[in-house]
């Protein structure tokens, strides 16, 4: 709600501070080679390049909800319930992310009829499928 208080802002840092790594607040920011090696052209049906992920604990539950958080949070693309957590944990061991997401519904709609889970996997899939074939070239693999 409007009385939320972000963690950074209390000086607060999310996990405990490793040697050589800076401290993570409350945004992570993640690898972007697969964002600018992807063919777009490839891949266009349903598939975002870039931008912020909202990581919440519970999903948007009416349009009320959604509404407070797009105003509060007017660059996320989409909300998520794990990827922090997964990045912080890459953060905090050294190594870095990149984020593939299947989206399936829009932010606020609990209607199980109105998701889109195919396309969502679909979308995933492709992704996925055309960034192993770039890591594979990026590091040597065939």
């Amino acid at each position: 709600g409007n009385e939320f208080v972000a963690a950074g802002a209390m000086g607060w840092s999310q996990g405990h501070s490793r040697k050589g790594i800076q401290p993570v607040h409350d945004t992570i920011e993640l690898d972007s080679w697969l964002i600018d090696d992807l063919p777009r052209s490839e891949l266009a049906d349903r598939v975002f390049f870039g931008g912020e992920v909202l990581s919440v604990s519970a999903a948007s539950g009416s349009a009320d909800d959604a509404q407070t958080r797009r105003i509060r949070y007017a660059e996320a693309l989409i909300e998520d319930m794990e990827a922090f957590a997964v990045a912080l944990a890459t953060r905090l061991s050294g190594g870095s992310l990149t984020l593939i997401r299947g989206v399936s519904n829009a932010v606020g709609d609990r209607e199980h009829l109105n998701w889109k889970t195919g396309a969502a996997l679909g979308a995933v899939s492709r992704v996925l499928a055309a960034a192993i074939g770039l890591a594979g070239s990026h590091h040597g693999f065939s």
